[in-house]
Parts: C-alpha cells; structure tokens; sequence
C-alpha cells in the first residue's frame, strides 16, 4: 500500500483570517477591536494572504517541478526521432552527382540525404554464388552469399547490366547476426572489366577497395562503397575468414546507386522576435525541432547555446533552450542582447512517425527538377513522435518494474540474452553456490549445425553481466558443448527420385537434431536430455517419398570424445551437454520394374 498524499492546501483566506482572530484574544488581552479598520488586523490579514497564496504552491507540481525531477534520473524531453528511408537513384540525364543534403518530397514529406551519391544507372542483371564448383545463378532473393555452409574462397558474384564506375555505393539488405568491431576483413572484394577477364575465377580478378563495409562482413544490414582503377563490369565478395560467423550470411536484397535520407524540413533564418533590450527576454520558437541542429542569430551574429545560463560571464554571448522557448541572460548571467537587434534561427524539423512512409512512395525533387528517377525499395523505419514530460514520467514508472539487476540463475539468463551488439537464440546459466560462481553459456541465434559464439561475443557478455550481477558473483562465459548425433539409415522410398529422397531425408535429419529449433515442437535440444529413437522413425517415415524405414544405427559423439551406437532404446545427454546434428548416412532402396523376362 503506497504513502497517502497529504492536502497541503486545505485552508483558504477565510478559514485563516477566522483562526488568527479567534486565537487573538489569547496573546494579547488588550486587543479588542477585530474590524477591517484596524491596523493589526490589516496585518493580518497580510500575513493570511500569504500563507494561502503560499499553501496553493506548496500542493502543487508544476511542469518546471517535473522537469526538474526528470533531470535528477537522467531524463528529459525528447524531440521527435526522425524517420530513415533508402533511395535508389536512376539517372535520367546526363547528371551523376546527387549531392549530400539534397531535399525530396516522399509523399508530401521533405527527406534530406545523407551522403554524396555517385549514380552509375546500372542495374544488377544477375547474382551468382560458388563454391567448390561453377558458378550456381540466384534465381530470387534471398540468398545465401556463401552457400549453406562456410569455407574459405566461396564467393558471390554481381553482373551488372553496365560498367560502374569506382565510388559507386551498394546497400546490402543482411539478416543480423552478433557484430564484430570490425568485420570488414572477412572478406576481399574483386572485380573485372571486360568479357575475357570475367571467364577467370573471382580469386584472379583485380583487387577493389571497400572503403567502407557498413554490412560488417555481411552480418548486418548497410552500406558498402567500392572503388575500382577500372570501371566494373563485375564484382565479387571472396569470404576469407570462415570461423568468425556465428551464423550463416543472408542476402534478402541489393540496391545499387542508393543513398540513405532522413525525414527532416530545414528551416533557414526564422525570425523569431526582436531584442527589447530587457533583461531574461524569452521567445517562442516551434514545438518538435531538433534541438541538435538549432542555431540562433543576433544580429548577424551566431550565440552560444548552454545548457544553464547559471555560470555564465556578463559578456558571454549565451542563450538556453527551455520550455519551447529560448531564454537570454540578465546581464549578470549571460548577455542581454542588443535593444533592436533581430533574432534569428536555423533548424530542422522532423513529423516522427509520420515519416515511416511504405515502400514505392512518390517521389519529387523539393527543387521542382527532373534529374533522376528515385524510389524506395523498403518502408522508411524509425521514425518516432516526442517524448513529452508525461510520456518520460510513464517511462520511468516502467522502468522500475524493468529487470536491471541479476541474482537467480533466471535473471542472469534474461539480462544476457539483452546483451548489446549480439543476437542469441538462449543463455544458459549454471551456478556453483559454494564458491558463488555462475557460468553462462550464450547460443547465437544460428542455422548452422553447433552454433557457437565468438570469443568476441562471449567477452561482450561477460562485461555487461558484470555490471549488473552481484558484487561477490564471478561470472564465466564458456561456449557450448555438443553431443553430436550421426544417423545411418536405410530407406524404402516408394518412387524412382533416390536423390531426391536422400537429400529430404538428410535435411529433416538435420532440422530435427537442430540444437536450436530441432524436436517434435521445434524448441531445440538445449532443455531436452533424452532422446528416443523411435522418435526418429516417427519423423523419417512422414518425409515425402518414404515408403519404410527399415533399420538405423545412431551414434553419438560426446562433447569429451567418447562414441555410443544404437538401434534401439534411448540416447541420453550428460549435463552441460546438448544434442546437435552429425553426419547421415541414407541408404535409399528404389522400387524394382517387373519387364516382359522378369526384373530389369
């Protein structure tokens, strides 16, 4: 039950004046005459007019009240977080350059670009993978860059139906996976300029320089720039180091000649008012400006902006931006600004939500030219309205009941699934109390057979739970031990596809054995220790073109090395362990043809 709130102004002037007169006689005997006429009693009712006027502020909070005590957590109002959309460019005259800042209008929006954008006008006419062998065409998107499974030297290939020039910029739509600091060196980039270079492997292409990878080595979604001494006809990216994935690479989409906007409406020298030569002179600016990007003139000349005028010298040309309002010094604090002088401002202005506009908007130049061609391949993505003082208030009286702090072995599981700049499926926590130490082990969010996090992930996850565990609690990070699981089986397939039937087999063995999302009702193994075999042939006979199962030999291989084979019964994993697919073996048994002589 929470404290009841008193009501500090409980009496007004009348109740006051009634007790001071009332309680009078009993401090001064003398004093007998209680009208409006006399002295004291016009002290009084001075001093009643005081404590009422006092009393109605004492039981209220006002929204500088609020504002200072959002500010004593960290917090304050927030401007609205403007919207970022991708837009490819496709020229439509001899133009090239999109200069950064340039201003469109996506239904009926303003959006700003970024970045200076070189437009080769090229599009992408086909993508190919290869591995061990040619080259294998993508038919759609996505795609794996690297095939389903990683080695050194596999590539992707981009044709263009065009050469690009150097400097041409690409945004690779990439699912996330666990960053690294800097991931850009996993792979290599290649190129060729013309037919008979581009029949060579990738591996004897020229050298291109991505000047920068904000794909991170194709685990997240970004930006990469290539330049080239050559226009390309061509390019490749050359995985060059495997074991730094935790998951497999995946392409959903490529968007040449692409820029990065934002939702904002520049505004340029906004008068605001004229000084008046007072001191403490408040205007009125716009509500929603990006308080980053104001800037204000007197004059012709720029002030200061600070975050309390408190402090500041008589001469110190400074302003304050408080309560939709900018605020001038007093002379003692601050300057006060020049009695005519103009008071100009610079901003940007974003509508927040408004702007996450959908994929294919209509598109214009804020100029009224002709140009280029520009549409949005994605929905424009987070754009957010203002956080107001209210709005912070029901954020913080959230944040309370939020979990910020670990002590059971669930807490630590639930914070380090949180840890920033990762992304993992589970964590499992495991506790020795008597020497108070808990070891975590994180599983990336992975399709490959044993995901395992990098070392870089497991120190990222140690330094945010040390932060948020007890002080006595030490905390390891260690990776995951697998007992893989190989099936040898054979197979009564009731059609003529062996291949067909072999490969299906293999992929439901896989995805049942998957640690992750493996099992009956795709939870994965990492809870589940037991493992029947009957089970097994329950979901070999449901795949397509299985007629029978006729036997199957299982073996497990421990996480310390040690072999069990079975036909039959149950497989049970130690702790610490979790059961993860091996290698099949399907041995697929084709209906026989009865012919006119007997069996062909």
């Amino acid at each position: 039950m929470g404290l009841e709130i008193p009501n500090l102004d409980r009496y007004r002037f009348e109740r006051l004046m009634e007790d001071a007169l009332a309680k009078l006689p009993a401090f001064s005997g003398d004093w007998n005459d209680f009208n409006a006429s006399d002295p004291g009693v016009t002290i009084t009712e001075l001093l009643a007019w005081f404590a009422d006027i006092d009393s109605y502020r004492f039981d209220r909070v006002t929204k500088a009240h609020r504002r200072a005590f959002l500010k004593l957590v960290g917090l304050k109002p927030e401007p609205p977080t403007p919207a970022a959309v991708i837009l490819r460019f496709n020229a439509l005259a001899n133009k090239k350059i999109v200069p950064a800042g340039t201003l469109l209008k996506g239904n009926g929006l303003t959006f700003k670009t970024l970045l200076p954008l070189k437009v080769s006008g090229a599009a992408i006419e086909s993508v190919a993978t290869r591995g061990y062998g040619d080259e294998i065409k993508v038919g759609r998107m996505p795609f794996y860059p690297f095939g389903r499974f990683l080695k050194n030297g596999f590539c992707f290939t981009l044709t263009f139906s065009k050469k690009v020039p150097s400097g041409t910029r690409f945004y690779f739509k990439v699912r996330a996976m666990s960053l690294k600091s800097d991931g850009s060196d996993a792979l290599s980039w290649r190129y060729c300029s013309d037919e008979a270079e581009c029949k060579k492997p990738p591996s004897q292409w020229k050298e291109a320089t991505a000047v920068k990878d904000g794909t991170c080595g194709m685990r997240q979604s970004g930006f990469i720039e290539l330049t080239f001494d050559t226009d390309a006809l061509k390019i490749a990216a050359i995985l060059e180091k495997e074991q730094t994935y935790e998951n497999l690479p995946l392409i959903e989409a490529v968007v040449p000649d692409s820029v990065e906007a934002v939702q904002v409406e520049p505004f340029k020298d906004k008068k605001i008012g004229t000084s008046s030569g007072y001191v403490n002179q408040r205007f009125r600016i716009e509500e929603g400006l990006d308080p980053e990007s104001f800037e204000l003139r007197v004059g012709q000349k720029v002030w200061k902006r600070v975050e309390s005028l408190f402090g500041s010298e008589p001469d110190d040309e400074v302003y304050t931006l408080e309560d939709e309002s900018v605020l001038f010094g007093d002379g003692g604090y601050g300057k006060v600004p020049p009695r005519g002088a103009d008071i100009l401002c610079s901003y940007q202005k974003s509508e927040g939500s408004r702007g996450n506009i959908g994929k294919g908007a209509t598109w214009s130049f804020a100029d009224g030219s002709g140009a280029f061609g520009v549409e949005n391949p994605f929905d424009a993505e987070g754009g957010a309205d203002a956080r107001d003082i209210q709005a912070l208030f029901d954020s913080f009286e959230e944040s309370l009941g939020r979990l910020d702090r670990a002590v059971t072995e669930k807490d630590h599981e639930t914070l380090a699934l949180a840890t920033p700049g990762t992304v993992l499926a589970r964590v499992q926590a495991e506790t020795d109390k008597e020497t108070n130490h808990i070891t975590l082990t994180p599983i990336p969010d992975s399709e490959m057979k044993k995901p395992q996090p990098s070392e870089e992930t497991r120190e990222r996850v140690k330094a945010f739970m040390q932060e948020r565990t007890l002080l006595t609690t030490k905390i390891d990070v260690v990776e995951p031990e697998y007992a893989e699981i190989s099936i040898a089986v054979s197979i009564r397939s009731g059609n003529f596809d062996e291949a067909g039937v072999r490969q299906r087999v293999v992929e439901r063995l896989e995805r049942y054995l998957h640690p992750l999302y493996g099992g009956a009702d795709a939870k994965g193994w990492t809870d589940a220790k037991t493992l029947y075999i009957s089970w097994l042939y329950l979901e070999l006979i449901d795949v397509e073109g299985v007629a029978s199962v006729d036997n199957m030999m299982v073996t497990l291989k421990r996480a310390n090395g040690t072999l069990l084979r079975k036909k039959e019964g149950k497989i049970e994993a130690e702790k610490g362990e979790i059961f993860a697919s091996g290698s099949h073996f399907v041995h697929v048994v084709v209906p026989q043809i009865e012919g006119c002589g007997g069996i062909l």
